[in-house]
Order: C-alpha cells, then structure tokens, then sequence
C-alpha cells in the first residue's frame, strides 16, 4: 500500500491519507508480532508455549471468519485488475521528461 500510494498518487483523491492508513496498518502489524513473541519468551513452561502460540494463531484468523462470511457478490471478494500506469524505465536517470514526485 505504501509503495503504491507514492509511486500512483494521482489515483488517490488524498494520497496522504492512503500512506498514512497503510503506515498504520504495517506499524500494527509489526508492534503486534513483537508484542506476541515477548510474551511467548516470557513463558517457562514449554507446552505452555506451545498451547499459547497455538492460540494466538488461532486469534490472527479472525478476520478470515469474517471476509468468509461475507456474501459471493460482495465488491471485496471481485477480482481486481489494475492497470500499470508507472513503469521503471520511465524514471530512469537518462530520462528526463519525467520527474518523480513523492507525496
């Protein structure tokens, strides 16, 4: 999302807000592991361990219960096909006629 958002800002009506929604989801998920993996050091016992990760596991797939019960003709669960309107080549040091512009 984050790298989508700057290298396509002109699909966004607010490209700010789609950068900082995808910031807050990558800082969520990453503070969200390291939370998980202090509180599995913190535990002695090893089936103890185990039976938390195991649960904690199982705590992360909500949200798939949730998308599975949404209903066939719902827009989420459409394919998307995005077309590739930014290329490589077309920011290259030798080309100039384009500049790159970062939100």
């Amino acid at each position: 999302m984050l790298k989508y958002t700057v290298n396509h800002w002109e699909s966004f009506r607010n490209p700010k807000i789609a950068f900082t929604i995808g910031f807050m989801q990558m800082t969520g998920g990453i503070s969200t592991e390291l939370c998980c993996m202090v509180y599995l050091a913190s535990i002695n016992n090893t089936i103890d361990t185990v039976i938390k990760f195991i649960a904690l596991g199982n705590i992360a797939k909500v949200d798939d219960f949730y998308a599975g019960a949404l209903s066939g003709d719902y827009v989420l669960k459409g394919k998307v096909y995005m077309e590739i309107t930014n290329h490589r080549k077309d920011f290259s040091d030798s080309n100039n006629e384009k500049k790159r512009t970062w939100v």
